[in-house]
C-alpha cells in the first residue's frame, strides 16, 4: 500500500480544516431552570462555591 497517501497537513492546518468543515465551535443554547430538573444535564459554566467547606483547612477523625 506504498505511495497510498501523497501529501499531509501540518497538524494545525488540518485541525483548522476540519473545524472550518463542520463550522466548529457550535453554538450552546444556555438556559436557567431548577436545580433538581438539572440532573443529567451539562453546566453552561463553571460553578464556584460562596466559602469553603469544610470551613477550616483540614478534616479530622
Amino acid at each position: 500500500m506504498s505511495g497510498f497517501v501523497k501529501e499531509t497537513l501540518p497538524r494545525i492546518e488540518a485541525l483548522d480544516v476540519i473545524k472550518q468543515a463542520l463550522n466548529f465551535p457550535w453554538e450552546v443554547k444556555k438556559q436557567k431552570g431548577d436545580l433538581l430538573a438539572a440532573v443529567g444535564k451539562r453546566l453552561a459554566e463553571d460553578v464556584y462555591a460562596s466559602e469553603n467547606y469544610p470551613p477550616f483547612s483540614r478534616s479530622t477523625r
